[in-house]
């Protein structure tokens, strides 16, 4: 693959580090991009050849669709005309390889899904990585995927299907990862607020203290973990689960899980697109983190507001 045309369709979070990361390997890179794009300046900054999509990908032995989950098919469907038959399709996500139906192709498909952010990717971190296959046109595609995802320094690489990973994906993000994570601690800190803690010391009891917590449950496994909390938190940890996490949560889970398996979630996604505001439960966060912000001379709080998050 080195020295062959790359096309990278997409310079987003994940777009920007599969360039860098490529490029250091040798690879001859071509970012596809909107005419009207704002990304062109910044990847022509960058030093990388910008085309169109259509001219981007013509003669290329690999392209990269890196492009939000929602519009990969859209994108693919555009361009394969003008892809050579025997290029490699690689996705970073399996959602648009799956949802609302299996994406049919006549080119080797593949997943490459790295285990983390494009921020993290292009820092230049060890990351690993899903693989799998969804059209293997030329018996390559498997050996291929992963003779690129070597390239763009993933380690280890766990095999998959576009399915498992789609379904993963979402139902992690969902009840755990994204929606569990912040609506639990929203929720937690709101009954503290209303208990009578300030917002800036219930900051602390919930989101100052969950990177220290998850790294150690990351780093040492649950074991580690269960043996380095204290006495007081283990005790109320395991009278506190099953009170929580009973039949009536199972149901709730099985519920997201149904949804996205039946293609539900995807439907509705496809229709609504992105939300334009944040779940209501959720602002509790920012007015904690808000609260707990020194005070500058003229009374305002010091820092930057809330943002919205990049996908």
């Amino acid at each position: 693959m080195t020295g062959q045309k790359t096309a990278i369709i997409g310079f987003g979070s994940q777009g920007r580090a599969w360039a860098r990361r490529l490029s250091r390997s040798r690879f001859r890179l071509v970012v596809g991009l909107r005419p009207g794009s704002k990304s062109r300046r910044e990847a022509r900054k960058l030093g990388y050849e910008v085309d169109t999509p259509e001219q981007a990908v013509k003669g290329s032995a690999v392209v990269a669709l890196l492009v939000p989950d929602q519009a990969g098919r859209k994108v693919f469907m555009n361009l394969k005309r003008h892809m050579q038959p025997d290029c490699l399709v690689v996705f970073a996500a399996g959602y648009p390889l799956v949802f609302p139906t299996p994406l049919k192709a006549e080119q080797d498909v593949v997943l490459v899904a790295p285990h983390g952010p494009g921020s993290d990717l292009e820092a230049g971190g060890r990351m690993s990585a899903f693989l799998a296959v969804a059209r293997d046109q030329t018996g390559r595609a498997g050996s291929r995927a992963r003779t690129l995802a070597r390239r763009l320094g993933l380690s280890p690489l766990y095999d998959t299907t576009p399915r498992l990973e789609a379904l993963g994906d979402l139902f992690g993000e969902q009840a755990l990862l994204c929606g569990g994570l912040l609506g639990l601690t929203a929720q937690v800190s709101r009954i503290m607020i209303r208990g009578g803690v300030p917002p800036a010391h219930a900051w602390l009891e919930t989101v100052g203290q969950l990177e220290r917590l998850t790294g150690l449950l990351a780093r040492g496994g649950v074991e580690k973990f269960w043996r380095e909390i204290s006495d007081c938190a283990a005790a109320g940890s395991a009278a506190a689960t099953p009170k929580l996490f009973g039949p009536a949560f199972e149901r709730a889970l099985k519920g997201l899980w149904k949804d996205i398996e039946s293609g539900r979630f995807s439907r509705g996604f496809e229709r609504s697109g992105r939300p334009r505001a944040m779940p209501p439960l959720w602002r509790v966060l920012a007015e904690m983190e808000s609260a707990r912000r020194p005070k500058t001379k003229k009374g305002g709080r010091a820092g930057r507001p809330v943002k919205k998050p990049k996908s």
